[in-house]
């Protein structure tokens, strides 16, 4: 405590001795060149009066220079712009014309592209241009063998039933092309009413025939008495009459000439060549 009272006195008297200097300056001129005999005709402060001293010696606030309405201060931007920054403009802030606001975004490392969205197309690339042909050089065009068909690759084409009748030995063939698919025995027209010879095709079917004499007019419905048998194959009319392929009711005749033209067939026989033939079948009845 001691020091610091000394420290405080001595303090005290280099103000006064400073305010005093001040005054004398004042003085008349002859008293301006005789500073020192001035200063040394000082008494010596008292510790009261240092003690005021001691109290600091207001200033009048210091006033910023204004800058001149001309001048434009540049603007001083910090090293590291704040977050706000980072994503755009800050919001509230709108930019007014002339003003310059330069951003330091961070650089942006390109992410690829997530396979779960549709990605835009490739451009395709150009064409090559066409190069002009060498008169010298003729253009050679490579052999191409054809391309060869492996079996099983192409299904052939399915040739169509046909039918041939040959009376002499009472019997009916089945053919896909030149293939005997089937032949069965049958009976043909007897003398006067002979099974007609050339080419037919089946133009109606049906089943379970009901039967019409052409003489009497007598009709007998499908059933074991029937003379039509279970079937019927139409090849031949003329508008009143028919000649076709029919069962019959009396099998023990097949195999003779003993109808009016018609073909007669066991019922089992007639109905198995029911289901080769079809509308427009080819039918040839030879001699």
């Amino acid at each position: 405590m001691g020091l610091l009272a000394q420290g405080l006195r001595a303090q005290g008297l280099r103000a006064q001795g400073l305010r005093a200097q001040q005054f004398f300056l004042k003085l008349s001129s002859p008293l301006l060149f005789s500073g020192s005999i001035a200063i040394g005709l000082m008494p010596f402060p008292t510790l009261a009066q240092s003690s005021l001293d001691l109290l600091p010696t207001p200033r009048p606030p210091a006033i910023a220079p204004q800058a001149s309405p001309t001048q434009i201060q540049p603007p001083v931007l910090p090293d590291r712009l704040p977050p706000a920054f980072s994503s755009g403009f800050p919001s509230g802030l709108t930019p007014m014309p002339g003003n310059i606001i330069e951003l330091a975004l961070p650089a942006t490392t390109p992410q690829p592209a997530d396979p779960g969205l549709p990605q835009p197309p490739t451009p395709a690339e150009p064409p090559t241009p066409a190069q002009p042909a060498d008169p010298t050089h003729p253009t050679v065009i490579p052999d191409v063998s054809p391309m060869e068909v492996q079996p099983g690759n192409v299904q052939p084409v399915e040739e169509p039933i046909r039918l041939v009748i040959q009376r002499s030995k009472r019997r009916v063939t089945v053919y896909r092309g030149e293939q005997t698919l089937a032949s069965y025995p049958i009976a043909v027209g007897k003398p006067g009413w002979e099974t007609p010879v050339g080419s037919f095709e089946v133009i109606n079917m049906e089943e379970n025939p009901t039967f019409k004499s052409f003489k009497t007019g007598r009709i007998i419905k499908p059933g074991p008495d029937n003379p039509l048998g279970v079937r019927w194959i139409g090849i031949w009319t003329d508008g009143k009459t028919q000649l076709g392929f029919h069962g019959t009711n009396e099998p023990e005749l097949i195999g003779k000439a003993v109808s009016h033209g018609c073909i007669r067939m066991h019922n089992k026989d007639v109905i198995a060549l029911y289901n080769y033939v079809k509308l427009g079948t080819s039918v040839t009845i030879k001699p």
